[in-house]
């Protein structure tokens, strides 16, 4: 009879303890390493994304690092917190979302990008878009720097 009452205190303490756990899917993280040699500063101070993407698009996609690196967004990232960060503190990058790179039968065209542009020293920080799968770092200011980008899901 005590063995019986054991094993069911046991397992109403581990029942009681599962379905706090259950329902807590586990965080997605993605991080993405890179480096942009040189900046693709916009006639407005803006970023120039379209240099790279242009750029890419002729290269099929092995232009990284020059004006701008693009990267697959993991989509489990979709609706949680990104962080863009620069080795180098002083240099300004900046990151568009993208819905597509476009292609070559009209390279003027801009697919739906959602941009994150501060105008200061430093990286970008914001909520990951969802549906928008490719991301484009871009430099205004600095010279060969590396950064980190950092996304986790809700």
């Amino acid at each position: 009879m005590k063995r019986v009452i054991a094993v069911s205190v046991a397992a109403l303490l581990l029942g009681g303890a599962v379905p706090a756990t259950a329902g807590q899917a586990k965080k997605t993280k993605q991080t993405q390493e890179g480096s942009v040699a040189i900046p693709a500063q916009f006639a407005d101070g803006s970023c120039f994304f379209g240099l790279h993407r242009r750029l890419n698009l002729v290269a099929q996609r092995q232009a990284q690092g020059i004006v701008g690196f693009d990267f697959d967004v993991d989509p489990k990232t979709g609706g949680g917190k990104f962080k863009l960060v620069p080795s180098d503190e002083s240099a300004d990058l900046d990151i568009s979302f993208y819905q597509g790179l476009g292609d070559l039968s009209d390279p003027a065209g801009v697919p739906a990008n959602i941009p994150f542009e501060t105008r200061e020293p430093g990286g970008e920080s914001g909520v990951v878009p969802p549906g928008y799968p490719i991301a484009i770092v871009c430099m205004v200011s600095g010279a060969n720097v590396d950064f980190t980008y950092t996304a986790t899901s809700k």
